[in-house]
């Protein structure tokens, strides 16, 4: 997280935009290997390559050294999801924006760890429909591919705290919605009663506490979906 300062905003930018570029090397190959392992790996190649022609001994360290760079820059991208999350500071939606009609399905980007019975899968930007039951539980069901979704199932009370703010992956930064709650939704849950779009009350495992995000190309339809989701929170932040 960070504020959203001039400054903050700026460099959230630029790791936004470098975040997608290392993204888009992992999910792209050539020659049946990802641009990746061409990167990581080429000026490693290139410097066993210049000692056995006997280039000037700074060459080859130049090298070893952007290798290391690049590992390093890998590294903290993946731990950092490919993506840079920077808070606003006004916290609170406009007070004419109409919550979602329940069961209305509203389409958007999600971020975060989406699942199926026997799988789950860390989904970065995917298309994805939010909605919220009547019983105020909230579902998101993300495309993994077409014809495939994943699933993340919020129960009533389970939201612990809801940030706006805009997140950096790509060239554009988004509006958005960070949600941290807790669930149980996942692999070896309990079985799902998709009738209803809810979660079975018979699945008793320990909650575990994730957050995700929601992306807008709309401000409107974040406030609304941002009220949806405040009027059943626990907290907010």
């Amino acid at each position: 997280m960070a504020d959203a300062s001039s400054s903050g905003r700026f460099g959230a930018r630029f790791q936004g935009f470098l975040y997608g570029f290392l993204y888009a090397t992992v999910r792209r190959t050539f020659l049946f290997v990802t641009i990746r392992a061409w990167l990581k790996n080429l000026p490693l190649f290139l410097a066993l390559f210049m000692l056995l022609w006997r280039w000037p001994m700074a060459w080859p360290i130049v090298m070893v050294v952007l290798a290391l760079i690049l590992r390093l820059l890998y590294w903290k991208a993946k731990r950092d999801n490919y993506m840079r999350f920077v808070t606003e500071s006004d916290q609170q939606p406009g007070d004419d924006a109409p919550a979602v009609v329940d069961n209305h399905k509203v389409a958007l980007r999600a971020t975060g760890v989406f699942s199926v019975k026997d799988w789950e899968e860390f989904m970065l930007g995917r298309p994805a429909d939010y909605w919220r039951v009547p019983m105020g539980d909230h579902a998101v069901m993300v495309q993994y591919s077409p014809g495939r979704f994943l699933y993340q199932f919020i129960r009533l009370g389970a939201i612990e705290a809801i940030e706006a703010g805009s997140l950096f992956h790509g060239r554009q930064p988004q509006k958005a919605l960070a949600v941290t709650f807790l669930t149980s939704w996942g692999p070896e849950s309990d079985d799902v009663d998709f009738m209803f779009y809810a979660p079975s009350d018979e699945d008793n495992r320990s909650a575990i506490r994730r957050k995700m995000f929601l992306a807008f190309e709309d401000e409107s339809i974040r406030a609304s979906v941002w009220r949806n989701l405040l009027r059943d929170g626990s907290q907010t932040t």
